[in-house]
């Protein structure tokens, strides 16, 4: 893969993690997105990175899926929203 795709890539996973959280039922989604933080931290960890990176990365990721659900939701993507 080209380094190019990376971001592409990147925004794919990041807007199919919060699909996936926004179709589940609201008491159900933030038990998925903890699992989901605790997955992405071990597949880095897996990698040759720190444990300190692994959970920054995991952080990260945990925090764009929270602001992309946020923002689907508020606008009415994927049935989140009224607007």
């Amino acid at each position: 893969m080209a380094s190019d795709e990376l971001p592409e890539k990147l925004l794919g996973l990041i807007h199919s993690m919060a699909n996936t959280a926004l179709a589940l039922p609201p008491n159900e989604r933030e038990g998925w997105l903890a699992r989901n933080r605790q997955k992405c931290f071990e597949e880095v960890s897996s990698a040759n990175v720190t444990i300190a990176q692994a959970h920054d990365w995991a952080d990260n990721v945990d925090k764009w899926v929270r602001a992309l659900i946020e923002v689907m939701a508020n606008s009415g993507g994927s049935a989140g929203g009224t607007a």
